[in-house]
């Protein structure tokens, strides 16, 4: 499995799969590269890959739904009368991060709500610091958000930093959702609203593609989208003037 993680984990982990002679490999690459992917394509070592979607290889692909659920949160946020939203993204090279961010595009315009250059925030650097700059620099807008939909966990554990560096009160003061439902942002207090994916169904039926892969290799790659995503630990918010805390924010 090829993650995110110090730099040459990649070639480290590819090269461990090939000194156990393993009969097939399920990936779930974050990075830009696709070197070792196309590696093991040339050995003709049977793959699919997980929330990663690469048709022009000709891989077998398992996928959730990231439109979806992006769109599911951010109409959440709207119907509890939010219309200040930031987003703050990881690179969209990934392709999950650029269907949750249409899906959040999508849900704001449906809305009628524009999102402008000022609330969008993509960024390369590590997640969480991505997340912590980016709400800094939100709040000291002339007019601050109301809610942050961060498109991964990790990026909203940055942006709750931030937040309570700022002396606000969660959700009472500023909604930050996030995405993925990793099991480090559950210890977050308070339990604030992400989305959840379908993970033990992607790997059920990752490891079942990858069987049938195996047994037979001239089988057409495909794709299969997982259920729909779900909220999970929704909470009500309202709306209120950003305290004083943040105005001072430094």
């Amino acid at each position: 499995m090829q993650r995110r993680g110090r730099p040459g984990e990649g070639v480290s982990l590819y090269r461990d799969a090939l000194r156990q002679r393993a009969d097939g490999i399920i990936l779930v690459p974050t990075g830009q590269s696709l070197a070792n992917i196309e590696r093991l394509l040339r050995i003709k070592v049977p793959i699919v890959l997980v929330d990663r979607d690469l048709p022009g290889l000709g891989i077998d692909r398992i996928l959730s739904n990231n439109f979806g659920g992006a769109y599911q949160i951010c109409r959440h946020l709207i119907e509890l009368g939010h219309h200040r939203i930031d987003v703050i993204s990881a690179p969209l090279y990934s392709g999950s991060m650029a269907r949750r961010l249409a899906g959040v595009k999508k849900a704001l315009s449906d809305a009628g709500i524009e999102l402008g250059d000022e609330l969008l925030v993509t960024g390369a650097n590590e997640q969480f610091e991505l997340g912590f700059a980016a709400t800094r620099r939100f709040l000291q807008l002339p007019r601050p958000p109301t809610a942050v939909i961060a498109l991964t966990d990790v990026i909203r554990l940055g942006a709750l930093h931030a937040a309570w560096k700022a002396g606000l009160g969660l959700p009472r003061d500023l909604s930050v959702t996030g995405f993925d439902d990793v099991a480090l942002a559950s210890y977050t207090l308070p339990e604030l609203t992400t989305v959840a994916q379908p993970i033990a169904e992607m790997g059920e039926q990752a490891v079942q593609r990858l069987l049938e892969r195996i047994r037979s290799p001239q089988l057409d790659a495909r794709a299969q989208c997982c259920p729909p995503v779900s909220l999970y630990g929704v909470q009500p918010c309202r709306l209120r003037a950003p305290t004083e805390a943040v105005a001072h924010y430094q």
